[in-house]
């Protein structure tokens, strides 16, 4: 196996894959020079089988941060090897984040909530339950849950950003400011939704058991997170250097993800390549084989090497058209234009 998938994907100096305004380039110098590279990082063992050989893979993520992506020799989750300290995470989460990422105003991300990803979660969770009680962890402005509450559910949202809850409240959903911790150890619901919520979790499978302590018997748990499937299928032009994100400390596959969800009684009921899916309780919790490993482990391998043809391939043909579409402007000679497209693609 490899170290790193390509020299690309090796760190020597900050460098960004993805536009940024000069206000987070700024950021994230700001925060490097803070807190140097891998003196802020902590090593990690296999989220998934707690195995410790971690093999690197990547090194840098899509906005110039050293990123040690890894993935595990024993079941093939891909994770960081290296991640930050609790102290450093909420330095950059308080700090940092929304330079880097960017933000919506709560009142545009409510909306933007409850008419996109909310009606999809609501029309994605149909199928499978017809739930009542509805918690959402990670709310955001409370805008999901509201398609849950026009739907006649009793909802309530955990989060930890006061202007985004505030938004919420206003809009008659009822929030708690924190995490699971603040829940009732009574409090149960047929349905809980984590939307973009476990690839920044620290140790998931953990905070997965704790979540299904407050899921009814009968219950349904909608996850939705990002995946290597849907890289390898166009997503990111192929391109991991623009998927890796350093807000993200995991980085699913299907396999990975059921295989996840196995270790700590969890069976896929629904689930697509992006990924959408839901998940129910198991009365008897199986134990992960070594063969479940095993084929997980080839999964990832496959999955990735289809990855890196398919953008080497994507790329190939890319350049070759812009050398035939430059040839003809030549030809026409439209100098000036032929530079700005020059620059356009110099910068994208």
């Amino acid at each position: 196996m490899k170290k790193l998938l390509d020299p690309r994907y090796s760190y020597n100096t900050p460098q960004n894959f993805v536009a940024m305004t000069s206000e987070s380039l700024a950021a994230r110098d700001e925060f490097i020079a803070r807190h140097p590279e891998k003196d802020v990082m902590k090593q990690q063992s296999c989220y998934v089988c707690s195995n410790e050989k971690l093999r690197v893979i990547s090194e840098i993520d899509r906005y110039g941060f050293y990123y040690p992506t890894a993935i595990c020799e024993k079941c093939g989750n891909v994770q960081q090897s290296e991640y930050y300290t609790e102290e450093v995470l909420a330095d950059f989460y308080s700090n940092i984040y929304r330079k880097i990422y960017g933000s919506q105003l709560p009142k545009r991300f409510f909306e933007d909530q409850k008419k996109g990803r909310g009606i999809e979660i609501f029309k994605f969770v149909d199928t499978v339950c017809k739930p009542k009680r509805v918690l959402e962890v990670g709310c955001g402005a409370g805008g999901n849950l509201s398609v849950f509450r026009d739907n006649d559910c009793e909802v309530i949202g955990l989060d930890f950003d006061d202007d985004y809850l505030d938004v919420a409240r206003k809009n008659g959903i009822i929030t708690i400011k924190g995490s699971l911790d603040k829940l009732g150890s009574n409090d149960k619901y047929d349905l809980i939704i984590l939307s973009h919520v476990l690839e920044h979790i620290v140790e998931p499978a953990g905070f997965l058991v704790t979540l299904i302590e407050h899921l009814d018997d009968t219950g349904v748990i909608y996850i939705e997170v990002p995946s290597l499937n849907n890289v390898s299928e166009g997503g990111y032009r192929y391109d991991l250097l623009k998927y890796w994100q350093n807000a993200h400390s995991i980085h699913f596959t299907v396999s990975t993800l059921n295989l996840l969800c196995k270790k700590v009684g969890l069976q896929s009921i629904k689930q697509t390549n992006f990924i959408h899916s839901c998940w129910k309780k198991v009365k008897l919790i199986e134990e992960v084989s070594q063969e479940d490993m095993a084929n997980t482990l080839s999964n990832t391998l496959k999955l990735l090497d289809k990855i890196e043809t398919r953008r080497k391939s994507f790329r190939a043909k890319l350049i070759g058209f812009r050398f035939l579409v430059t040839r003809f402007l030549v030809i026409l000679g439209v100098k000036d234009l032929i530079k700005l497209i020059y620059n356009k693609i110099r910068t994208s």
